[in-house]
């Protein structure tokens, strides 16, 4: 068994014109510790340029994005990755879901 934390893969989709909405929500029996905070971080594949980062609405139960597509279709490089990070008041960064940008028109 490795040691870390491997996180979800995903790809995200924006599609030109349609707003991003996305809800993620822990493990079952688990929740979202009060106070935590949760963003989507959009970066370049080489890691090196933040394109975008929006924070999400977050409850114990799940975290949540509404982004409207006249801010996701501004989003136009051809090779993105993202990261979804939770912030814990403890001061403890979480990787929770990553993955590449696809864009689609």
């Amino acid at each position: 068994m490795p040691l870390g934390h491997d996180p979800l893969y995903d790809d995200m989709v924006l599609l030109t014109g349609q707003d991003f909405v996305a809800t993620i929500r822990p493990a079952a029996g688990e929740s979202i510790p009060t106070g935590t905070t949760v963003e989507l971080v959009i970066r370049n594949t080489q890691d090196t340029t933040t394109v975008a980062t929006w924070p999400a609405a977050v409850s114990t139960a799940e975290a949540t994005w509404s982004v409207p597509s006249t801010i996701t279709d501004a989003i136009t490089a051809p090779s993105l990755i993202y990261r979804v990070y939770a912030h814990f008041t403890d001061g403890t960064d979480f990787v929770w879901v990553r993955g590449a940008v696809i864009r689609k028109h």
